[in-house]
């Protein structure tokens, strides 16, 4: 049997990265709270940067006698993996502003770009996920495992069993805290790339791009370590990127008609 604090933790989770990234940005954009350009502009540059371009030629590349190589130096594999990933994500956002929505550029658009992309982040690196992991868990409270894994191999399926009964309810917990504070973390981001696209100056991109490294690269060596280490540093990356998101807007915006309705 599946615990029902695993249970509670997967239904966590699943909100947080499948439920939350689609109804969170719609009712804002109805409500006009935000402009749907910025949202749909993040979901679009994080799909076209990573789904569609970095993770099929990462697949492409894993294949490859080089990185076969590179994967004997964790570390040098970790910087090509996250610089790509931070010069794709961020030349994409300012890219993608540029090209589809330069009329939207104000605090409240920087909120909101970085809503839509860390909202399909989390849709994309979790959300199915959480939702295969919730399905089975009740299949198995329901007993409908054996019948559901019946054509499966016997070893595959009791593997799934294992990890489902066996991690502890707070690791799946944990999974869709991580993507909220991911999420927070995504705006922060694009809030700096905002800095660049409002006042001209591209060394804001480049910071946003540090930025992320900083926040990646530790994480990336930390992966194979203490779960409670790598999440607290992330805690400590959410907490500088909560002070960022309140300080940037007397800091370094002076958007007109900032409180009217967005359209």
């Amino acid at each position: 049997m599946v615990s029902a604090a695993t249970i509670v933790a997967m239904g966590f989770t699943l909100i947080v990265c499948l439920f939350l990234p689609v109804a969170l940005p719609a009712f804002l954009c109805v409500s006009k709270k935000i402009h749907w350009k910025p949202v749909l502009t993040g979901l679009s540059v994080f799909s076209a940067t990573q789904v569609l371009f970095r993770m099929p030629l990462l697949s492409l590349f894993g294949s490859t006698s080089l990185y076969e190589r590179l994967a004997q130096s964790p570390w040098l594999l970790g910087i090509l993996l996250v610089l790509s990933s931070a010069l794709l994500e961020n030349w994409g956002r300012y890219a993608g502003m540029r090209l589809f929505a330069r009329d939207c550029i104000s605090y409240r658009d920087g909120l909101a770009y970085g809503l839509g992309h860390g909202g399909v982040e989390a849709l994309v690196l979790m959300g199915m996920t959480s939702l295969n992991n919730l399905y089975i868990a009740l299949a198995v409270n329901n007993g409908k495992f054996a019948e559901m894994t019946a054509a499966a191999d016997p070893e595959q399926a009791q593997a799934v069993l294992d990890v489902l009964t066996e991690t502890p309810s707070v690791e799946f917990f944990m999974a869709g805290a991580e993507r909220l504070m991911v999420v927070i973390i995504q705006i922060a981001l694009s809030l700096l790339v905002f800095v660049a696209l409002q006042s001209g100056r591209r060394r804001w991109v480049w910071y946003a791009v540090c930025a992320q490294c900083v926040v990646n690269y530790p994480i990336y060596l930390m992966q194979n370590g203490s779960m409670w280490v790598a999440e607290g540093y992330i805690a400590l990356c959410t907490v500088l990127s909560i002070v960022f998101i309140f300080t940037s807007r007397k800091r370094f915006f002076t958007p007109k008609n900032e409180d009217a309705p967005a359209k």
